[in-house]
């Protein structure tokens, strides 16, 4: 919805979009699996509930309305996102009317409830999309027609680095002189997982076919900044 929404393309709701779903924002989510991992009982089933119950039209219009908020008036793309890009379109057979999530038992024994209402949560996805998943759904989008098939590595232009070069690219877009210390993982000694040393995909593949590559990660980077600021700002 997002995607078709910055190109101006139909935001299609089935029948009259009023089927209602309970919306959880993700990083909640995480929050309450890590706490069932850590203090729940095993064996134990735990609903894990939003308690944001929305039809699908109001999240749809919602969407329409962030986004609005969200892009400035010298943004082209600003005036193209209204209402009148839902388009109605036949319901699917057998869709439920309501799905609901009754998560009493993991707030009785664990404590966990969400933190996140709807609004704030799809304000804080449109801007990690907007800035890191944008780039990638724009390749997507233009793969689909391409029948161009196959399997195929994406990832930001900009070279090879490492979680500590990551890092210090963020304090130093961010205007912090922060001195960041790198840390081994035998240092850190506390992941059990085995890490490889270098991962790399061949991107190559992506050139060969005419595909546009993605940016570098350092305007990925200083893209995803500004849009925080300007949340933060509004």
């Amino acid at each position: 919805m997002i995607n078709n929404a910055l190109n101006g393309k139909k935001l299609p709701v089935y029948g009259d979009g009023k089927n209602v779903r309970d919306w959880l924002y993700m990083e909640d989510h995480c929050k309450a699996i890590d706490l069932v991992q850590q203090k729940g009982r095993d064996g134990e089933t735990y609903n894990i509930g939003g308690h944001n119950e929305k039809q699908n039209i109001e999240i749809v219009e919602t969407i329409i309305d962030v986004l609005r908020e969200y892009l400035p008036d010298t943004d082209p793309r600003k005036a193209h996102i209204t209402k009148d890009l839902i388009e109605h379109v036949t319901d699917r057979k057998g869709h439920d009317r309501r799905y609901a999530i009754a998560p009493d038992k993991i707030k009785a024994e664990l404590g966990w409830e969400p933190e996140t209402m709807f609004k704030e949560g799809i304000r804080k996805t449109i801007v990690w999309y907007m800035a890191y998943t944008f780039d990638l759904a724009r390749l997507l989008v233009d793969m689909i027609p391409s029948e161009k098939y196959g399997y195929y590595h994406a990832t930001n232009e900009g070279g090879y680095i490492s979680w500590y070069d990551f890092t210090v690219e963020i304090y130093k877009q961010a205007g912090y002189s922060t001195k960041v210390i790198p840390v081994t993982t035998a240092e850190y000694g506390l992941s059990k997982a085995k890490r490889p040393f270098n991962s790399r995909l061949d991107k190559s593949k992506l050139a060969e076919n005419g595909f546009e590559p993605l940016p570098t990660w350092q305007d990925a980077l200083h893209r995803y900044l500004e849009e925080l600021k300007r949340a933060e700002m509004d």
